[in-house]
């Protein structure tokens, strides 16, 4: 039985990410995955594989900012994204903070909340409605829990 694997993000998984990016978001010409890409480091980045196949990744740049959580829709129920944002939490146990902004969806919001991020500022929209959120999980290093 073949699981799934969480593996550094390279620069051979480039394709297979930009096309999943795309397929998911509808973006392509404004798209500034390529430079966020260039910027990522890759020890806090993984993709997920699935019998050498690439069904989501989660892209950190070099500031500890989670740029981009994607998974593949035939994935999306398999908790995937919770996996994915766990491994980058306890990979970066040593830094003080990750970091993240949210796209215009409550529901990330509270999803990030239940593994430990706070929000620490709120973007609205000029008519007040909802349009992201930067948040914020402290992270407890490995010689604090001692």
């Amino acid at each position: 039985m073949c699981t799934i694997r969480f593996v550094p993000l390279k620069w051979n998984y480039y394709k297979e990410c930009r096309i999943l990016f795309e397929g998911l978001f509808n973006i392509t010409q404004h798209s500034d995955f390529p430079a966020e890409w260039s910027d990522r480091c890759e020890k806090r980045s993984f993709a997920a594989l699935y019998y050498g196949v690439v069904i989501g990744f989660v892209l950190v740049d070099k500031t500890n900012s989670i740029r981009y959580i994607c998974v593949n829709k035939e994935f999306q129920d398999e908790k995937l994204g919770s996996k994915l944002l766990k491994h980058v939490c306890d990979c970066c146990i040593d830094e003080r903070a990750i970091r993240l902004v949210t796209a215009d969806s409550e529901w990330l919001v509270q999803w990030y909340k239940r593994y430990g991020f706070r929000t620490t500022y709120i973007y609205r929209n000029p008519d007040g409605e909802f349009a992201g959120a930067d948040m914020v999980r402290r992270q407890r290093s490995r010689s604090e829990k001692n």
